[in-house]
């Protein structure tokens, strides 16, 4: 082989490298997106709008649980949010634990994982809509 194909050749694997590399950035990129935008869901879902604008308004004071079902706390939106990430992370402990073919302890500690969050995500929501009166 020639010099004028070793290089032609040491140049396309760099310019390859550079296409990957910057592939790999951009992906990191996406990911975080991703990450900010189910945050961002999640506290939405949670009612962050409704304890900034209404929780203060109604004069929530230091009381945690407010007895209205017009506006939340802030404490509120965090109960929401552990409730809607605790609920997420079991559901997907499920899924991990149905791709696994091998090792039935493995699968069943997924399993049982996943159930116990979701269990406590259910109780607490439950408990939540209690102190406030839904139910």
């Amino acid at each position: 082989m020639n010099l004028r194909n070793r290089l032609a050749i040491a140049l396309l694997r760099t310019r390859i490298a550079r296409w990957l590399s910057r592939r790999a950035r951009i992906g990191e990129f996406n990911r975080l997106a991703g990450f900010g935008f189910l945050l961002l869901i999640f506290l939405f879902m949670a009612g962050l709008l409704s304890a900034v604008l209404e929780g203060s308004r109604l004069g929530a004071g230091l009381s945690i649980i407010l007895r209205s079902r017009l506006a939340q706390t802030l404490y509120e939106v965090f109960i929401n949010v552990s409730v809607l990430t605790m609920g997420t992370v079991g559901v997907y402990l499920w899924y991990v634990g149905a791709r696994k073919v091998t090792g039935s302890r493995e699968v069943s500690l997924y399993f049982l994982l996943g159930t116990f969050l979701i269990l406590i995500a259910t109780s607490l929501a439950i408990f939540l809509l209690f102190e406030k009166g839904f139910l």
